[in-house]
Parts: C-alpha cells; sequence; structure tokens
C-alpha cells in the first residue's frame, strides 16, 4: 500500500531539473536516480548540440525550481515536531475521548420527565442487591436458592407495576442434559433457569425474541460485571418495557441462566429442551470480560445482515466484525452462551459483552464499586432499542428467508454504523484495488512521458523500492518480535476474511490521495502533495486508532489470564506490527519530506529505547494490587491411586499450582516454604490425565505449566468424598463383552476419567455417545456438575476385551471431586503460603480429591 506513496513522491523528484550540485544535496535515497536523470538529459543536449539544432524547450506543464525555494523537493526539520504532535493531538483530542465515553446515567427523579427511558439507577441498586449474596457458584444455597429467589422477588415487582398491554408468563426450569464441549464431556444435573415470557395480550405470534445473561459465578466473585450487571439491565430493560403501552408485535423471553460458568450449561439446557426454545427467532447475548467502559458488539448474525439494520438505531453503536474473527479463532480465552444458541438452536442474533476492566474479570475484585453508572446507561439504552426493535420486526416471521450471509460491520468512534453483506464486501474490496491499480499504472504512465526514462527503468525502480519496503517491514517487525521474545526471556513478559475491510479502508483513502494529487497535479509542490497526503489520512487514522485503543484495552489483560502455555509478548507483538501498519503506514513515510530524516527515526529509536528501559524497571512491573493483579488457582488436594489387585499404590496430599498468566517463575521462592515443586507433566506418562484431579479440559491443557507440590497436611474435606460404586458387573452374549454399571455420588463439580490400561476397547456407554461414535482416542474426560438435587449418577461402560485381556482388569475410572464454593478451612502451614503470596496476586483456592480404581 505505501508503494502508492513512494510512486507518487518518486514522480514529483522526476519531475524537476535541479543543477547537479543540487543533486549532490540531494537526500540519498534518489542521489542515484537524479544523477542518472541528469546524465540522460545533458547526453540529449549534446546530441542536439551536434546537430546544429536548437534544444527544445521544456513543456509548459514542466516546472523547473530550485531547492532552496519555497516549494523545495524536502521540507525544513523545523516542521516535523508540528506534524508529529498534529497526529498526537489529533488521538488524544478525538478518539480518546470518544472510545473512553459514556452516556450521562439517568435517575430515579428522572423518570418523570423520561418515563420511557432506562434508568442506570435503578439497575444499580438491583445489582447492588444481587452482588450483596456473595459469589454465586452451580450447586450453592446462594446461586440454587438465594439467587432464585431475588430474581423471582424483582420479576414480581415489575409485574405489579406491569401495563395492561402486557401479560406475563414466569417459568422456572430444572434440567438435566449432556454435550460435548471442546475436549470434554460436559454433563449437568438439575440445574436451574428463571424464564420470563413477555408478550402483548392481544399477540399471536409464535416468533419469540430471546435476551439471555447469566446470574452464576465463578468461584470467589462477586461477579459485578460477569455478569450480574447484564442481569440487572435485563430486569430494567424488561420493567421499562412493562409500564410502556406497546406496540410489540412478538414475545420477549427474558432468560435468566443459572449455569453459564460450568460452563455453558443453563444456555443448552434452554435451547435442547425448554418449551419457549423452538419459538426464539432473534437473540440478544449480554456477558462481560470485564467490568465497565462500552459493551462491544463482537458477534452478529451468522448469515442475517438485517440485524444490523437495527443494530444501526441503537443510540451507543459500538461494534466491528474483526473483533467476531479474532473470538471466533480462539484467539480469545474465553466462550459465550451465544455459541450454545447459534449451534444447537439455530438462532441468529447479536452477542454484547464488556470488555473494559478486564483485570478484574473473574476474580474476587469484580465488585460494583468499578462499575460506573454511565456504562449502564450505555448498555440499557442500546439493549432497550433493540429489544424493542426486534419485537416488531417483520423478519422474524420467516427468518429463514432473510437470511442472506455474513455480514461486514464496524462503528466509527461511536457515532455510526457501517455494514454491509459478505458478497458487497468482496466487490467493494475489488473495486478499490482495480481503481488503487489503475491509479498507480496512470501515475508510472505521466512520468515516462514527461521525463526521460524508459517504463523499463521505472518498473525497475519501482521493483527495488518494493523491495526495500518489504525488507523494511521485515527488519522492523523482526525488531518488535525480538523484544518480545528479550522482555519474556528476563521475566518482564505482559510489561505491554470480513477483517479484509481494514485493509480495503488504508488503500481506498490512499487511491483517494494519489488520485487528487494526479489530477490536481499538486505533485509538482511537495507542500499540496504533502498536505492532500496527511488530509485524506485523517479519517482512516482516526479509525485506526481507535480500533487500537480498543484492542489494546481488552486484549493486555485478557493475555494475562491466557495461561502459561502461551507467551503473550509474541502475541502483543503481532497486534502491534499489525495495528501500526494500519494507521502509521503511510504516515510515517511522509517524514520523507522533511530534511534529515534519519535524526526523526532516530529519536524514535530513542524513545523505543526508552520504554524497554522502563519496563525493566519497577515503574513497568506488569502487576498492581487490585487493579492489575496476578491470577492463581490453587486445590488442596487429596489423591489415592489403586491398582488392580484393589491395593493402594500411590496416597498423597499436595498443592496444586494453575497459574494463569506467563511470570510462574515469580512464586518459586513461595513455593520452596511448603514443599518440593514438580511438573504436572511429570505424572503423565505413567497415569490416566497425570493422576490429578483437574478442573476441566483447560487444566489439562496447561499440565506443562502447572505444579503439583506433595505436602504433609491433608485438606479438610468439607464433605463427603467422591464415592463410586460398581453396581454389577456383567458378561453379555459376547464372552469378551462386559457390561459395568456404576453409581457416582459427591460434591457438586466433579470431574470423570476414563482409560484403558490394555487391549480392549470401549463399545458404548450410557454417557454422551460423541467420542464413541467420532472413534476419539481414550482417555476420555467427563466434567458433571448438578445444581439443584445432587442425586446419585449412574452409568453404564460396555468394554470388550481380547483373548489376551479376558481374564484381567483393563478398565481404569478416576473421579475428582471438587468443593468449590464451601467454607475455606486451610491447615497451618498451607495458610502460611498463601499468606506469603505478594499483595498482587489473586487467589482462587478451594479443596478437592481424586481417586482411581481399575475394573
Amino acid at each position: 500500500m505505501r508503494l502508492l506513496w513512494f510512486n507518487s513522491f518518486n514522480y514529483l523528484k522526476r519531475n524537476t531539473i535541479i543543477s547537479t550540485m543540487q543533486l549532490d544535496k540531494a537526500p540519498f535515497s534518489f542521489n542515484s536516480f537524479l544523477r542518472s536523470r541528469k546524465r540522460r538529459e545533458l547526453n540529449m543536449w549534446n546530441r542536439k548540440e551536434n546537430q546544429d539544432e536548437m534544444p527544445v524547450l521544456e513543456p509548459k506543464s514542466r516546472r523547473v525550481f530550485d531547492l532552496k525555494k519555497k516549494d523545495a523537493v524536502n521540507i525544513s526539520l523545523k516542521y516535523a515536531p508540528f506534524f508529529i504532535a498534529f497526529w498526537a493531538i489529533l488521538y488524544l483530542s478525538i478518539v480518546r475521548t470518544q472510545v473512553d465515553r459514556l452516556p450521562k446515567p439517568l435517575y430515579r427523579v428522572d423518570e418523570h420527565s423520561n418515563p420511557e427511558s432506562f434508568i442506570a439507577e435503578r439497575a444499580e441498586i438491583t445489582l447492588i442487591n444481587l452482588t450483596s449474596i456473595g459469589p454465586r457458584v452451580v450447586g450453592s444455597v446462594a446461586n440454587e436458592v438465594k439467587s432464585l429467589q431475588f430474581l423471582l422477588n424483582e420479576i414480581e415487582k415489575i409485574r405489579m407495576e406491569s401495563s395492561d398491554y402486557f401479560k406475563f408468563d414466569i417459568d422456572i426450569q430444572e434440567a438435566t442434559g449432556n454435550y460435548v464441549h471442546w475436549s470434554m464431556i460436559n454433563m449437568y444435573q438439575s440445574i436451574q433457569n428463571v424464564i420470563v415470557k413477555l408478550s402483548a395480550k392481544n399477540s399471536s405470534s409464535g416468533n419469540y425474541v430471546l435476551i439471555n445473561s447469566h446470574y452464576d459465578t465463578v468461584p470467589s466473585s462477586p461477579g459485578a460485571g460477569d455478569d450480574g450487571s447484564m442481569v440487572a439491565i435485563m430486569l430494567e430493560v424488561m420493567r421499562v418495557i412493562c409500564k410502556s403501552k406497546g406496540p410489540l408485535e412478538h414475545p420477549i423471553v427474558f432468560l435468566f441462566n443459572g449455569a453459564e460458568e460450568n460452563p455453558l450449561q443453563a444456555s443448552h439446557a434452554f435451547i435442547t429442551q425448554h418449551k419457549w426454545a423452538k419459538n426464539c427467532k432473534a437473540l440478544i447475548n449480554l456477558d462481560a470480560a470485564g467490568n465497565g467502559g462500552r459493551e462491544i458488539l463482537f458477534q452478529s448474525g451468522p448469515q442475517h445482515s438485517w440485524l444490523m439494520k437495527y443494530y444501526r438505531q441503537v443510540p451507543h453503536p459500538f461494534a466491528t466484525c474483526s473483533a467476531e474473527e479474532i473470538f471466533q479463532a480462539g484467539l480469545i480465552p474465553s466462550d459465550t452462551d451465544f455459541r450454545i444458541f447459534r449451534d444447537f438452536g439455530g438462532v441468529p442474533g447479536y452477542d454484547m459483552a464488556f470488555i473494559t476492566n478486564g483485570y478484574v474479570y473473574h476474580t474476587e475484585h469484580d465488585k460494583i464499586n468499578v462499575m460506573p453508572k454511565g456504562s449502564l446507561q450505555h448498555t440499557g439504552d442500546n439493549v432497550l432499542t433493540l429489544a424493542k426493535c426486534l419485537g416488531n420486526a417483520q423478519e422474524l416471521n420467516d427468518i429463514v428467508e432473510h437470511s442472506d450471509g455474513q455480514v461486514v460491520f464496524f462503528d466509527f468512534l461511536g457515532k455510526f454504523i457501517i455494514f454491509y453483506t459478505e458478497n458487497v464486501g468482496i466487490i467493494i474490496n475489488i473495486v478499490v484495488c482495480v481503481i488503487a491499480i489503475i491509479a498507480i499504472g496512470i501515475s508510472l504512465y505521466m512520468m515516462a512521458a514527461d521525463s526521460a526514462i524508459s517504463l523499463k527503468a521505472i518498473f525497475s525502480r519501482l521493483g527495488t523500492s518494493f523491495a526495500v519496503q518489504v525488507v523494511a517491514l521485515a527488519v522492523g517487525g523482526g525488531l518488535a518480535l525480538l523484544n518480545a521474545l528479550f522482555m519474556d526471556a528476563i521475566g518482564s513478559a505482559m510489561s505491554w476474511i470480513r477483517s479484509a475491510y481494514l485493509l480495503m479502508m488504508a488503500v481506498l483513502f490512499y487511491a483517494l490521495a494519489l488520485i487528487i494529487n494526479l489530477t490536481a497535479k499538486c505533485y509538482r509542490s511537495v507542500y499540496r502533495f504533502g498536505l492532500i497526503m496527511t488530509v485524506c489520512q485523517i479519517l482512516p487514522f482516526l479509525y485506526y486508532t481507535s480500533l487500537t485503543h480498543i484492542i489494546y484495552d481488552a486484549m493486555v489483560p485478557m493475555a494475562g489470564r491466557s495461561g502459561s502455555s502461551s507467551n503473550p509478548e509474541i502475541f502483543m507483538c503481532g497486534i502491534a506490527i499489525f495495528v501500526t501498519i494500519l494507521f502509521a503506514g503511510f504516515i510515517i513515510p511522509l517524514l520523507l519530506f522533511f530534511r534529515k530524516a534519519r535524526i526523526l527515526f532516530s529519536a524514535f529509536l530513542i524513545v523505543t529505547l526508552i520504554f524497554i528501559i522502563i519496563a525493566l524497571t519497577p515503574l513497568g512491573f506488569p502487576y498492581r494490587t487490585k487493579t492489575a493483579s496476578q491470577r492463581y488457582a490453587l486445590i488442596h488436594a487429596h489423591r489415592i491411586i489403586h491398582d488392580a489387585d484393589k491395593t493402594t499404590r500411590v496416597e498423597e496430599s499436595g498443592i496444586y499450582v494453575f497459574p494463569q498468566d506467563r511470570n510462574v517463575k515469580i512464586l518459586d521462592d513461595n513455593t520452596k516454604s511448603i514443599g518440593q515443586k514438580h511438573m504436572v507433566s511429570d505424572y503423565c506418562a505413567k497415569e490416566m490425565f497425570c493422576s490429578m484431579p483437574f478442573y476441566n479440559h483447560r487444566w489439562y491443557k496447561a499440565r506443562d505449566f502447572s505444579f503439583w507440590i506433595p505436602v504433609e497436611e491433608d485438606p479438610y474435606v468439607p464433605g463427603e468424598a467422591p464415592i463410586l460404586v460398581l453396581l454389577s458387573s456383567n458378561q453379555l452374549v459376547d464372552p469378551f463383552q462386559t457390561n459395568y454399571e456404576f453409581e457416582l455420588s459427591g460434591p457438586d463439580h466433579m470431574t470423570i476419567f476414563i482409560d484403558l490400561i490394555d487391549q480392549g476397547r470401549i463399545l458404548n456407554w450410557s454417557l454422551n455417545e460423541t467420542m464413541l461414535t467420532e472413534n476419539w482416542q481414550p482417555p476420555y474426560f467427563i466434567y458433571f456438575s448438578w445444581g439443584k438435587n445432587g442425586r446419585a449418577l449412574k452409568f453404564t461402560i460396555i468394554v470388550e476385551k481380547t483373548l489376551e485381556t479376558f481374564d484381567k482388569p483393563i478398565l481404569e475410572i478416576g473421579i475428582g471431586g471438587h468443593w468449590t464454593h464451601a467454607e475455606k478451612i486451610r491447615p497451618k502451614k498451607y495458610q502460611e503460603f498463601v499468606n506469603s503470596l505478594p499483595d498482587y496476586s489473586t487467589l482462587t483456592d478451594w479443596v478437592a480429591t481424586y481417586e482411581s480404581w481399575i475394573f
């Protein structure tokens, strides 16, 4: 893309007649070219003199000027700071103020003058009351009793205030089910949903709008941002709609789901089992990966561009399909209910979430005091608008007919939305590229026509220029990558399609500048040429820097919880290279207009070195108490491994350390005080799933970076350890096939590990059959949780043995039990270890057990 700039700039150089002395003073990158042209002109002059002909005068369009004059090729270096300051001021005065801007929140005193508006203060009061319950983990009294009753009370208050236009249907769903989630079977039992269907009394529509958020939380977190804020917003949206007189053509289903963090169980229960699920034709999913700021629309559709027609009506648009592609590429360590509604119910819609202040996400610091009222107002205004629009959308009558492909969408500084279908996007991209290529061709032709240089020579110079740029880009990216590796090596990590529209915008605005310069012949004056280039870069600069601000605001905290297996420095380095090319790729070359440009680039290098030095000092330390914590998950566990003869081979207690960021060595001195640290992966070659009580499949994926520290103190197990009972073991018609029937009881969060230790195979079981029908290789990981009812789980496994293993026990089963919400009673030495952790760390810990048998 920057090649276009060099074409025009070289054309400016080549369109001047400069003395030999002045050529020697020309910038190094153009000296050889200009000397070549001067020699050619002198040779032509000599030939004409030898032929006794008068020299042909230059065309009037050819301007002769001196470098010392006003329109000299280079601009004085003293103007460079003003040029750089212009872009900095543009960013600080417009981008920063718009990206961080929140609407003025409305209070209850404003309700009289704003009867149909979202009231942020009401939502805040609701959120305060909800978070006062404390962490709301599936299976806990806080989640299954107190939160459910709180919601029912709030819904009843709203119903009492409702106008006669509406009718309420309230349902409490208790569901049991299973599905494959990533690399594990996700099983749930008696989890709960609170569901409200709001409809006009005269409505006969069988097409519903679904609005979803979850009221459960991860262990230890009050969940003000994730996702109590969205629950409070849903309740306030419901209240505002209920007090109105409509219209509402389609019913709205408000789903307050009670098991999202498990993960995503309650949404699966609703969309696969509830009586209203098949009627839901459009979705508004509300979640959070932070606390506060603006909610971003980061997934839409799929295949339904008409949804953006209604999103365009929201008062505070904030959306980009680039975030959708980043999320769906798995670069963000999170998932949302949107995927469940999409994959299991085929429901199109919007996926919206808070992303600011991700440092408190899933921690004890996710509290109401860091949630601004303006954030509640921002999201509430948008959700209220969307609910009303979708509630009267004609597309819901036949969404299949309106399925027209993926959509490209993005906002501009929160002012308005631009969107078009993917097919239209392809056409736009092609047209812009064609225009740019034509503009390049015209510029090359004019260079050849107005000078004594052949097209072959021009293309040769063009190729050289392009190669230099590619090399320069590679060197720049390589230096950034080298710096990332250096920061990680010294232990200072984290001190830092449809998205093709991003590149299209860059080409479009540069092609526009090139066309203007060629048409108006501004290339004859470096000042006019530079001015046109600068003006045409303002809009893309504003958009690209706002996008960069958003990406860094969201991704830096996420990099701090992406696990120790990934290198966040490399990830953020890649982002830095990409966004820098976008917002500065056409601006930095303009610095070559200034004399002694080397001084400018040397200054940039010095600034870079200064920031590297700062990153190595305490000022660059990546953690801060409460505001930017280092996250750890600890399990004080007891594990027992039985051999085939029922004897106990291993029995020990230990501390399982699951670090959630790259800087795991910080704890080395702390861990020495309680025992010797072992890599979890050291146990994996000999034992099924390393014989560890992994909480979910992500823990197993991080086995190479997690630790097990054997300790003498046994954990205080707050309840009965999981009990696995073999109810029966019967041979089938085929004597090599055995049917095992088990019964499992235990805490509300358990993991089941199944493997074969010798020749044989699992023919069938009563669990989810996907792993068997798709020929997944053992061992198998099953995540099991229960909500309201903890009745024992019964399951069967049919094993086929070989002649060699006919009389041998080969079926191995391990059970992990997790008490994620029980009152913490820590033994003395373990408590001392916890107390020794740095004050900038945030800890999620619980007690667990693991026991395995061979049948």
